[in-house]
């Protein structure tokens, strides 16, 4: 996709957001998922083209509030 492309896609109105909700939730199970990939329950540094990165600490110390604010939000146990 080119430059071009990118930002035309970014200014035409073309999909309609979803409700806030599924967002989140999606937004959650990707960082669920970057725990898991790290197999000692730190959370990956990111998503690279050889794969998933090694825990960060500091990834790590950031999402855990995230995480704590998920479950206060939505009463989600399956977070702790």
């Amino acid at each position: 996709m080119t430059l071009v492309e990118s930002a035309r896609d970014m200014l035409e109105s073309r999909h309609q957001a979803s409700e806030t909700g599924i967002h989140l939730q999606a937004a959650m199970e990707w960082l669920m998922l970057a725990q898991d990939q790290t197999g000692n329950g730190g959370v990956s540094a990111g998503f690279g083209r050889s794969g998933w990165r090694p825990d960060y600490p500091e990834t790590t110390g950031y999402t855990i509030p995230t995480f704590l604010n998920y479950r206060h939000l939505t009463s989600d146990g399956a977070l702790l």
